[in-house]
């Protein structure tokens, strides 16, 4: 489902948040909104922990895919965040 940036907080108060969400744009101060949101959302819902991905030149694909099958110690949802540096 494609939403525009001011439909996002309607819909993450109607759903509980969705498994994946790809925010892509090139107003930054939009993006850091949203990724707050959906981070704000995700507490609520009892995500504990954060890790945090940055793609560029040379990212290993092997620790994505270790981190999103991984499970944590101290954390029974984990939100990954997988940015894209330009």
């Amino acid at each position: 489902m494609k939403l525009k940036p001011f439909q996002l907080q309607d819909h993450l108060k109607q759903q509980k948040l969705a498994p994946i969400y790809l925010l892509t744009g090139d107003e930054t101060l939009q993006m850091m909104e949203s990724v707050d949101l959906i981070r704000k959302y995700a507490r609520q819902q009892e995500f504990s922990e954060r890790v945090i991905l940055t793609l560029e030149t040379g990212f290993d694909w092997s620790s994505l895919d270790q981190e999103a099958n991984s499970f944590s110690l101290f954390a029974n949802k984990r939100l990954l965040i997988w940015f894209w540096s330009n």
